[in-house]
């Protein structure tokens, strides 16, 4: 039947399960798609939760002991995985794996947290980038800030090619 189109039947979700979700969003670093695949539930649903549209404070709050609770299984989960590594296992090639296990049971307990997951200082970046500011505010001619936004530019293109986003 062309045209026609078959509509999900709405379901309405608890506060409970709204803070499982957010904090399980919480846990995979914000990737809605592949939250919404492991919480069984519409992709567009959660989405709209995450930009906080039917999210209350109660469901705030409930995210929060969520997201302690999912922290602390994971640190539980974490800490099994390392116990379970013996020295027998550096010379097997299962060790790679449960490496891997720990590395993302870490990753998964420091975003749960609030702790970053990266620690990077780029003091001098932002010092050179904010003379070259200070200097585009200071110079008045055209073509000083044609020449200081130019320089701003390349600085960043530089930085993403550097890093590998370009």
């Amino acid at each position: 039947m062309g045209g026609e189109t078959t509509k999900r039947p709405h379901t309405a979700y608890t506060p409970e399960q709204r803070a499982l979700a957010l904090a399980a969003l919480d846990a995979n670093a914000g990737c809605v798609a592949a939250t919404a695949a492991q919480q069984e539930m519409p992709r567009t649903t959660l989405e709209e939760w995450s930009k906080g549209r039917g999210v209350t404070s109660e469901v705030t709050e409930l995210r929060d002991v969520a997201r302690h609770s999912l922290a602390d299984g994971f640190e539980d989960a974490l800490h099994r995985i390392l116990a379970a590594v013996t020295p027998e296992d550096i010379i097997k090639a299962s060790l790679r794996d449960k490496m891997i296990s720990a590395g993302i049971a870490t990753d998964k307990l420091q975003l749960l947290r609030g702790d970053p997951t990266q620690v990077i200082q780029h003091q001098h970046v932002i010092n050179a980038y904010q003379a070259l500011v200070n200097q585009f505010n200071r110079e008045p001619g055209e073509k000083s800030r044609i020449l200081i936004m130019y320089l701003i530019s390349d600085q960043v293109r530089r930085r993403r090619v550097r890093l590998g986003y370009s």
